[in-house]
């Protein structure tokens, strides 16, 4: 009931499948959460994508590497599955394993999203509107599916700061006006209240297309 304790169960059962080191296993942890106020929905945590071996990993590079993105394809590859990237403002985009792991089994898009954290960390102002606006273009990313956010760091989380609290500090970091500019004239979204509205519009329009060919099967 208490959802505080969730990390430490996932920290237990990561353990006991993959060891007290950083070996990665090709095992799902299940993890079913209850509450009336919201709509049924699964979200798949996937790992990231790396390409070279750390300290207490047992595979070579190029195994790793593979593994991760069986893993990750696996779920990615689904026509009902949305797709969403989650990549630091200070990295480069372009780099992103997953966004390039989606070009290939999203090639037009549709279901493809980005999301841009830790914005508040970059401090030269207009240069995440920049860059925002060159993966749009470079990338081929539909504007209306690419998101700047800024959530909880790893201590806030530990100190329990609240998400009304959280929400005030990402608009304060938002509150950028060449940032605020580039969405009035690009289509991308600030915050991740407008990331929530647009998955819940993705979603339904999953569930609308899907409908016909659901309703032959059951038929």
């Amino acid at each position: 009931s208490d959802l505080r304790k969730v990390p430490r169960f996932v920290d237990e059962f990561t353990e006991r499948l993959a060891g007290a080191g950083k070996d990665v296993k090709d095992v799902p942890i299940t993890l079913r959460v209850y509450r009336r106020d919201l709509d049924d929905r699964d979200l798949v945590d996937l790992p990231g994508i790396t390409r070279v071996a750390i300290e207490g990993q047992s595979m070579p590079d190029a195994e790793l590497e593979a593994r991760l993105k069986a893993m990750c394809t696996q779920y990615m590859s689904s026509d009902n599955c949305i797709v969403l990237n989650v990549v630091s403002a200070m990295v480069d985009f372009a780099t992103s394993g997953s966004l390039q792991l989606a070009r290939q089994v999203d090639p037009s898009g549709k279901r493809t999203l980005l999301c841009i954290t830790k914005v508040d960390e970059m401090n030269d102002e207009g240069r995440l509107a920049v860059k925002v606006r060159g993966a749009i273009r470079e990338l081929h990313l539909r504007p209306e599916h690419v998101f700047c956010v800024r959530n909880r760091s790893q201590r806030e989380s530990e100190d329990r700061l609240s998400l009304a609290q959280a929400r005030k500090l990402e608009a304060k970091a938002l509150d950028q006006p060449e940032l605020k500019r580039g969405a009035a004239a690009e289509g991308y979204g600030l915050g991740v209240g407008a990331l929530g509205e647009r998955l819940v519009r993705i979603q339904a329009d999953r569930i609308m297309e899907s409908l016909p060919a659901l309703s032959m099967l059951i038929t």
